[in-house]
């Protein structure tokens, strides 16, 4: 489903974007008691506030049965009495503030600007923070993560990888068709990529002279997956595209993804 942040994506022509004024956010938290409007429930709905400086606009994650659903802050008032047992709370705040110039490559919007959106960044859009009611008992064994010595891929001959299987390299073309890998970064020889499937999956490699090593991606796929072969099909195109001659650091964004950001950024040049 391409549902992200909630708020109307724009298919204006490729002009420069009317640049927001830009807000001082406070990082003191402010309690106050908002009321926030989800596009899958009619009514807005009443949260308990405690961890942010939260104003009119801001796009959030809360607990309890719409967890996971992103919702449009639309009242903030910070004069109230309440039972906080009465009330679900906001978990998260979505940075929305993108700085950056950015060109259409292919079905991306690319950024050379370092600093346009880091992969965290997009990570807080796109997973929603656990809800501390379901977070697993304190007492239980952490999840390892153990990995061999790792995979490689060539980007410029993808098709020589003894580790891809035929059903595997026929997925991840079926994934770069349907445009699923949303976001990809590479930033001094280190790789992230957002890859959305049957939920949001990161993929993390590094990357230099073409080659992909140190290959992660937390699904719980084991071999090399769909989603690490999308990203790399994925490289392969913008490499072959004269905008990424002699390019060293960038990030891809989706165009979709793209213009939903577009109206809530602080500055954009296109």
């Amino acid at each position: 489903m391409r549902r992200m942040i909630g708020f109307m994506s724009s298919n204006e022509p490729k002009t420069e974007t009317p640049v927001a004024p830009t807000t001082i956010r406070s990082m003191t938290p402010v309690k106050s008691l908002v009321k926030v409007r989800f596009e899958c429930h009619s009514m807005p709905l009443a949260y308990y506030n405690d961890r942010f400086d939260l104003q009119e606009g801001d796009v959030v994650y809360v607990s309890g049965k719409l967890a996971g659903e992103p919702g449009v802050v639309v009242s903030v008032t910070t004069k109230f009495r309440i039972h906080t047992s009465d009330y679900e709370r906001v978990l998260s705040l979505l940075d929305l503030t993108i700085h950056g110039s950015f060109t259409g490559v292919r079905d991306k919007m690319v950024s050379f600007d370092q600093i346009a959106i880091t992969p965290e960044q997009f990570g807080g859009w796109v997973t929603p923070p656990e809800d501390p009611k379901k977070k697993k008992d304190e007492d239980e064994d952490e999840d390892e993560v153990i990995s061999g010595e790792g995979y490689t891929i060539d980007i410029n001959n993808i098709e020589a990888c003894e580790d891809i299987t035929s059903a595997i390299a026929e997925r991840a073309v079926g994934y770069c068709t349907e445009g699923r890998v949303r976001y990809l970064c590479v930033q001094n020889g280190v790789g992230h990529a957002y890859v959305e499937g049957t939920k949001w999956y990161r993929v993390d490699f590094h990357f230099n002279d073409g080659m992909m090593t140190d290959i992660y991606c937390d699904c719980p796929y084991s071999d090399l997956c769909k989603h690490e072969v999308a990203v790399a099909i994925t490289l392969r195109m913008l490499f072959k595209q004269p905008q990424f001659k002699n390019a060293g650091d960038f990030m891809a964004l989706d165009r979709w993804v793209f213009w939903q950001l577009a109206s809530r950024a602080d500055s954009i040049t296109i």
